[in-house]
């Protein structure tokens, strides 16, 4: 097996990479040392003042950009006690909780991980650098679209600080940067010893706790010539439950109004319960009208008396009276009762602990030269604590057959005469049979379960629904994620014709690797262990014994040994690569009267690899979902060109114009997958006074499909949808007369609930070789002001407007059914051919997939100020300030709605991040500021549609207070959400909800630091 091998495959794959990087150094050092031979009077120090910026390759004086820009410096990520960057980044106002986060429920292989998404435009379409470089993705294959940085790999102990800056990226960096880039630049020629570590919880619930301890050693040597780091931190969150919080553990949500004459479409409900299953689990009959649901088919405990309870298993096996709750109009849940109580099995926070290894150093090979060599190690283990359980149940897998095996996920088949069954539940289940299924009026049960597959009903017998709880318990899913990059590169400064250059060369290798493991229902053995018969000693037995079949109480609790035979912990496996050679050069060329023009340029070849094994089981057919190893690759070979050319200003004397640059990037690209493509850049900068500066750019940016959007194989998903035909939604879309026509003209007949919209159903996901890239067009303008008279202040506004066609999208069924009912042309719709529905109008199967038939719109208005000033003997104040207006963002997948996001719950109108620093004496305070505009829960919602529409706006205070001990050591003691802010009311009942308001939901934290510094 690969697994088995894989430690082994493993080590002689880093030597032989390792080697690789070792060779290349050699060959590059031959060259380098060349260079410096012929221009060795040239001294590195004379560039120290120009710099790198983020989105420009090109060395300039300052950190001015033609993009929008932010940045967070090391110094407030610090003040903010976040014991990962991914945190910090997404409080601040430009970023979107992403989906994929510790917060809420996970797919199995995205347990734990940490992205970012800039402007909500997905985090795909975020790029995240490393000192300017790529990093190697995190994202599973089998996952989201795109190559996302998992931010978990990167120690924020070792952040300088974090450069953000909006849509221009793409000309520089390639494929990705179409919302932004994000540039974490580590701390560079570190000295001394610096260590770190810090203690979290809740005050409140004694929970949630988080540790860090990081160290971070530091030495020149040689002279100076050459400087060595080494660091190494641990951090570990507790992880939390719905359960542990008042505001997940209510099951709060919205359903059809149990009151017929309500004007509503759906009403708020705060105890919702799933009526259809329980805990445990039901037993059911079903008549010749089968009705969806519970009520009508489930067993009495007195068939005699019209007021008798339906029943329900307890963990032993007894028959006990099910409490309904109140009505809510939908088939699925109640208001109340002894439903299932979604809270209970789902996961609030990932547990997880991080483990990072990093060694740095550089080596002055020459006064010209430097050689650079990284190396990186990080493990994630990360634990979903609970989640729900597999079902077999009618809400599920619809009808049951009336044959003892192929159950799928449809309820179990019961005979009366099961071992396992207790002698007075037997009694009082053939009971309610004699009557239910007396079909010849004899007063005796008719057979109702084909045991001999002959598709003729022999034996007397029931079935069982509900959840799989008693078989694989809280269901976790955990990941052991690791990620190894090494870099190996030089650069320096030559001189060419008088004039000063900055180059650099380097190789980069990059792999994650992640182990999800998650327990597995073994079908085959599950149908054949639920045929329970009695042995010749009276003892239970599989009338199959086969295999070592162990026989498994379903109406009870089962065995280990039967759990054992039914199911199993699998491994999914998923490795990644990253292969990156890159070339740059940049510097003046020539003179004009206003100033140098300045170029760079560069090349690169870029390698991206991923694949997803699949655990056996689930391989090869025996898993009750089966899956389908991912395996693809592509590459990309790129060049680019910048240049910044000063038209007035510098020794032109012209009136109103200090300085007027003109700025362009191009890039060309050879996807070996997606094609050719070309980005580019162009924009202008122009200062009037000293005071003010206006920039402006147009940028064409891309992004390749991912390895998931080529190559996925057809797989079978299980996934929820809003049905356009559902009584809840058919007055929606944008034509909902033409919407309300065409779900009428294919047979649905209302008022009509689908149960898709509650309970997932089946369907098919594939990849698309023939995909190309997105093609985004955007547009930035703005000013910036520095006014003299205020010295410290600055602030800027920048307005965004971002198109994106070709957008690659997987089209849901839920995309698929809008595409086709909201069509005018519903006869000859395409999309209309890739769903199946029931003779009762249910959807019974889906065909999805990933295509490039998407348009995004995105404009907004982004504010940033800053002011430092002293105030006299009180000290020093800094105060920031990031405000984030959403004018626009508009999805369009393929011929369907407009999907309105901007101003709906996790993406509010307005956001805003800010913070005032007061320094004094050994004293520092720092305060954070959060605000998030009111929302609404869905644009498309209509006066009625909802009981209460949306939430209002919330405010949350982080603040910490520094003390330093001596030069060497600093306390500090922060508390999140300082006046213990509840998240809005209802807000919770979106996934959305509970990602934006996280710090309310989890309540008041307090976190205690210390840090030594020693030089």
């Amino acid at each position: 097996m690969a697994i088995n091998n894989f430690g082994h495959r493993k080590t002689s794959y880093l030597v032989r990479e390792f080697m690789r990087i070792a060779a290349i150094g050699a060959v590059a050092t031959v060259m380098a040392a060349g260079v410096a031979f012929a221009q060795e009077t040239v001294d590195l120090d004379e560039a120290v003042d120009e710099i790198i910026i983020t989105g420009s390759r090109i060395p300039r004086s300052g950190f001015e950009t033609l993009q929008p820009a932010t940045v967070l410096s090391g110094e407030n990520l610090q003040l903010r006690g976040a014991i990962n960057i991914a945190k910090a980044l997404n409080e601040q106002a430009g970023f979107v909780s992403p989906s994929t986060s510790p917060i809420g429920g996970q797919e199995q292989e995205a347990t734990g991980q940490n992205f970012v998404d800039f402007l909500g435009l997905g985090q795909q379409r975020t790029l995240v650098l490393v000192n300017g470089h790529r990093f190697p993705a995190g994202v599973a294959p089998n996952g989201d679209g795109g190559l996302s940085v998992d931010l978990n790999a990167i120690p924020e102990i070792l952040i300088d600080r974090v450069e953000t800056i909006a849509i221009g990226g793409a000309p520089i960096y390639g494929s990705d940067a179409i919302a932004g880039t994000v540039n974490i630049i580590l701390k560079q020629d570190f000295e001394g010893l610096n260590f770190t570590a810090s203690f979290g919880q809740s005050p409140e619930f004694n929970d949630a706790e988080e540790f860090r301890l990081g160290i971070t050693w530091g030495a020149n040597y040689d002279n100076g010539r050459g400087n060595l780091v080494l660091s190494a931190q641990t951090t570990s969150s507790q992880g939390l439950r719905y359960t542990d919080r008042p505001a997940t553990a209510t099951d709060i949500g919205f359903e059809t109004p149990g009151d017929p004459n309500s004007p509503f479409r759906l009403e708020l409900f705060q105890d919702l319960t799933v009526a259809v299953d329980n805990v445990t689990a039901f037993p059911l009959y079903f008549g010749d009208q089968f009705a969806f649901g519970i009520f009508g088919n489930g067993i009495v405990l007195d068939i005699n008396d019209p007021n008798s309870p339906i029943t329900q298993f307890d963990l032993d096996g007894n028959l006990l009276a099910f409490v309904p709750g109140g009505g809510t109009g939908s088939v699925i849940f109640q208001d109340g009762g002894d439903g299932l109580k979604l809270s209970t099995f789902t996961s609030l926070y990932t547990d997880s602990e991080r483990y990072n290894f990093n060694l740095f150093t550089n080596y002055e090979i020459t006064d010209s030269v430097r050689f650079k060599a990284e190396a990186w190690f990080a493990r994630t283990n990360a634990t979903e604590l609970i989640n729900q359980s597999g079902y077999n149940s009618p809400a599920f897998g619809g009808l049951p057959n009336n044959g003892y095996g192929n159950v799928g996920n449809g309820p179990i088949p019961v005979l009366i005469d099961n071992p396992f069954l207790l002698p007075a539940t037997r009694a009082t289940i053939l009971a309610a049979l004699d009557v239910v299924h007396d079909m010849n009026g004899d007063g005796v049960a008719d057979p109702t379960i084909d045991t001999d597959g002959d598709g003729i009903a022999d034996a007397v017998g029931f079935w069982r629904g509900g959840p799989l709880t008693g078989i694989v318990g809280a269901n976790p899913n955990s990941s052991k994620r690791d990620t190894l990059r090494a870099i190996i590169g030089f650069d320096g400064d030559l001189q060419l014709a008088g004039r000063d250059y900055v180059w650099d060369v380097s190789y980069a290798w990059g792999r994650t690797q992640s182990d999800d493991t998650s327990t597995e229902i073994i079908q085959t053995h599950l149908e054949q262990a639920v045929q329970v018969v009695t042995d010749a000693n009276g003892d239970p037995a599989c009338a199959d014994p086969s295999g070592g079949c162990v026989p498994i109480d379903v109406v009870g609790t089962a065995s280990p040994e039967a759990v054992a035979y039914v199911s199993a912990l699998v491994t999914d496996v998923v490795t990644i690569e990253q292969r990156v050679f890159e070339a740059n050069i940049g510097g003046d060329i020539f003179d004009l009267p206003a100033g140098p023009v300045g170029f760079a340029g560069g090349f690169q070849f870029r390698e991206e690899s991923a694949s997803y094994n699949p655990n056996d089981l689930a391989e090869n057919g025996f898993a009750r979902d089966p899956l389908v190893a991912v395996v693809g690759k592509f590459d990309s070979t790129e060049f680019y060109l910048e240049t910044v050319i000063p038209l007035l200003g510098g020794d032109l004397d012209t009136p109103l114009v200090e300085t007027l640059d003109f700025e362009g990037a191009i890039r060309f690209v050879d996807n070996s997958v997606a094609g050719n493509d070309t980005t580019w850049t162009a924009g202008l900068r122009y200062r009037p006074v000293e005071d003010i500066e206006f920039r402006g750019n147009k940028t064409e940016s891309i992004r390749a499909p991912s390895i998931t959007e080529l190559f996925t194989p057809t797989s079978v998903i299980a996934d929820f949808a809003d049905d356009p035909c559902d009584q809840r939604f058919i007055d929606q879309g944008n034509v909902p007369a033409t919407r309300a026509a065409n779900c009428a003209a294919d047979g649905i007949v209302q008022p009509f609930q689908s149960f898709i919209v509650n309970a997932s159903q089946r369907g098919t996901l594939s990849g698309n070789p023939n995909l190309e890239s997105e093609i985004a067009e955007s547009y930035t303008y703005g000013v910036i002001v520095r006014p003299r008279f205020l010295d410290g202040f600055t602030a800027s506004v920048d307005f965004f407007d971002i198109e994106i066609a070709n957008a690659i999208e997987s089209l849901t069924v839920e995309d698929l059914m809008i595409a086709c009912y909201d069509s005018s042309n519903f006869a000859g719709e395409a999309a209309c051919n890739f769903f199946q529905r029931d003779a009762a109008g249910q959807v019974v199967g889906y065909q999805s997939g990933f295509v490039n038939v998407g348009l995004v719109e995105f404009t907004g208005i982004q504010t940033v100020m800053s002011y430092e000033t002293e105030i006299g003997r009180f000290g020093d104040l800094s105060i920031g300030l990031t405000h984030l207006y959403t004018d626009k963002h508009i999805e369009t997948p393929g011929s369907g709605n407009a999907v309105q996001f901007d101003g709906e719950i996790g993406e509010s109108s307005n956001r805003i991040n800010a913070n005032v620093i007061w320094y004094y004496g050994d004293w520092t305070w720092f305060n954070q500021i959060r605000w998030l505009d009111s929302a609404v829960f869905d644009n498309a919602d209509t006066e009625f549609s909802r009981t209460i529409s949306g939430v209002d706006d919330w405010t949350v205070f982080d603040t910490s207070v520094v003390y330093a001990l001596n030069d060497n050591i600093a306390l500090q003691l922060n508390i999140d959400n300082l006046f213990d802010n509840d998240p809005p009311f209802a807000a919770v009942a979106s996934a959305n909800g509970i990602r934006a308001y996280f710090s309310g939901i989890r309540g008041r934290y307090a976190t205690f630091t210390m840090r030594a510094n020693f030089n």
